[in-house]
């Protein structure tokens, strides 16, 4: 989810849209892969764990610095395995 319970989901004009789907679509055009510093591995694959670590660091980062408030999102589930979502769009093979 995009935050926790009893938190607000952050808007952002500048961004279009709020914030953890901002992220979580820049996440799936590769940079869950790319940004090794948030959990990518640079593969060209794009798995759910990736995704998640960095939808959640670019949202609580830019949400404290641009909104003054907390947001965490949030992965709640059971997943066995990895779990592969999408492949890095023009990823060298």
């Amino acid at each position: 989810s995009s935050c926790e319970a009893k938190q607000f989901s952050a808007e952002d004009a500048k961004l279009k849209h709020g914030v953890f789907m901002y992220y979580v679509m820049e996440g799936l055009k590769g940079a869950a892969d790319s940004d090794t510093e948030v959990g990518g591995n640079a593969n060209g694959r794009i798995s759910l764990h990736e995704l998640y670590e960095y939808a959640h660091e670019k949202t609580k980062n830019h949400v404290a610095t641009s909104h003054r408030i907390v947001q965490r999102p949030a992965m709640r589930g059971e997943i066995v395995g990895l779990f592969e979502l999408a492949l890095v769009p023009n990823a060298a093979d």
